[in-house]
């Protein structure tokens, strides 16, 4: 077994060959780092991925359930195969993501703690989040976690949060969405395992306005935007943190308008003692 590897899941294979690009940003950067893809292509090892693994079966009593239509048995078969993970250190990663930095410190980080994890910008995604239990005892200040990006270690309570999570989603989620973050969220806040939030810049998601912090870059972007992926160099973080992306007009307005008059007020200070 590995001690340290990159994890895909990919059902489908446009979704592979979106892995298999993904992959080759990771290897851009640590090139000898192991890679895994759990699919339900028939593919062969290759120079990206090392292990390919089989999809998972689904348990009868989740396939007969009537809520879980469409796609929420792909949400919940993303979850299983993280609890057969080959690698000792294990980073999960979306397929539609792109590494643009090193990940080393993440794997650093997993000898202090079974989980790294990062945020997302939305209080509420789902307003059963708010008003139903077991959801709504979560005070909001415990935030919303995107699960694009999942680090862990091996272990006893890593295990157990694996399983919760899974008791979760079928349990309290499916039946409102396909999003497993819902449950992501409720499993951490129980308490199950020991986690740290890693910086946004982590994760950055590609398709909504993002901040690259001051002296700093974005380490993975999270999105189908080639172009983005392709330019992703240019997004470095300044003297001061860099805003990429559009914002309301109506919050530029008030937030402009707000310096000018500090300029004002501290103008008149000085010439006004």
């Amino acid at each position: 077994m590995a001690d340290r590897g990159i994890l895909y899941i990919a059902t489908g294979l446009p979704y592979l060959e979106e892995a298999r690009a993904s992959a080759r940003s990771v290897k851009n950067q640590h090139s000898g780092l192991s890679i895994a893809v759990v699919t339900d292509q028939l593919i062969s090892p290759d120079e990206l991925f090392e292990l390919v693994l089989p999809v998972p079966s689904i348990p009868e009593a989740a396939g007969a359930e009537k809520y879980l239509a469409r796609d929420r048995v792909a949400y919940y078969r993303k979850i299983l195969p993280l609890l057969d993970s080959p690698f000792e250190k294990t980073l999960f990663l979306d397929s539609d993501t792109y590494v643009a930095a090193p990940l080393d410190d993440l794997f650093v980080l997993l000898d202090h703690f079974d989980l790294l994890v990062t945020p997302a910008h939305v209080v509420y995604d789902y307003r059963f989040e708010r008003d139903a239990a077991p959801f709504s005892a979560i005070p909001a200040a415990f935030g919303q976690f995107n699960t694009g990006l999942v680090a862990f270690r091996r272990g006893e309570r890593t295990t157990a949060f694996l399983n919760r999570w899974k008791e979760n989603y079928f349990q309290h989620t499916a039946q409102h969405t396909v999003n497993d973050q819902p449950a992501f969220r409720l499993t951490l806040f129980e308490g199950v395992a020991r986690f740290h939030v890693l910086p946004a810049h982590y994760n950055i998601i590609s398709w909504v306005p993002f901040i690259v912090p001051a002296g700093g870059k974005i380490v993975m972007l999270h999105g189908r935007n080639p172009w983005l992926q392709q330019w992703v160099v240019k997004f470095a973080g300044g003297a001061v943190p860099t805003l990429v992306g559009p914002t309301p007009w109506r919050s530029s307005f008030w937030y402009q308008a707000a310096r000018v008059l500090n300029a004002l007020r501290r103008v008149k200070r000085r010439l006004l003692p």
